[in-house]
């Protein structure tokens, strides 16, 4: 628990405010500490002034281990309850705590990720990923704008776990939301707090 908290803590600092006057409009693109194209706003909340953006680039790669229970994480047994997940950033934590460095997995790439000079970026929950759905189409015209690709309309993984053996992954052409085998590689793209 206390790796758990540690982890939070350190993605947390990391994800303390970055001064988004101007840039808090969803398909605003956010640079980063290098004065480069970091992220792209997909929400934001007036009222606290903080939202979320998503990272430039995805890749490929599994979930983690089936067979794994991500002890410190909930499992989530249907579609309705994992939509309401919001805890991207906490389960990041959980996952990479749990899985470490011995392999290369989705969480993982979202935690080292470093995307202008970032830190903090995490593999979005369920309900995160479905924020960032509902804009795909301000986010893939501001991902051409940056020269970058679109969104993929296929799976992507979420943080949300099922179960040992399945997590949740999202179709970006469709909306569904389905449990899919750990082992499974598909779309991963980090999103990060400001």
């Amino acid at each position: 628990m206390k790796k758990v908290f540690s982890l939070i803590c350190v993605l947390l600092v990391a994800a303390i405010s970055l001064n988004a006057q101007g840039q808090n409009q969803v398909g605003s693109i956010i640079k980063g500490a290098d004065g480069k194209p970091a992220g792209i706003v997909f929400h934001y909340d007036e009222a606290t002034a903080t939202g979320l953006m998503v990272s430039l680039v995805d890749t490929v790669l599994p979930w983690g281990d089936s067979g794994v229970n991500i002890e410190l994480a909930k499992d989530y047994i249907n579609s309705e309850v994992a939509s309401h997940d919001f805890d991207g950033l906490i389960n990041t934590a959980a996952i990479v705590t749990k899985f470490g460095k011995k392999t290369n997995y989705a969480a993982r790439w979202c935690f080292e990720l470093t995307a202008g000079r970032l830190s903090g970026w995490y593999l979005p929950s369920s309900g995160e990923l479905n924020i960032l759905l509902a804009k795909r189409q301000i986010i893939n015209k501001a991902l051409v704008d940056a020269k970058q690709k679109p969104l993929t309309p296929t799976w992507h993984w979420t943080s949300s776990e099922g179960d040992a053996n399945l997590a949740w992954s999202l179709l970006f052409s469709g909306g569904d939301n389905y449990p899919q085998d750990k082992n499974s590689p598909r779309i991963v793209r980090a999103i990060r707090k400001f």
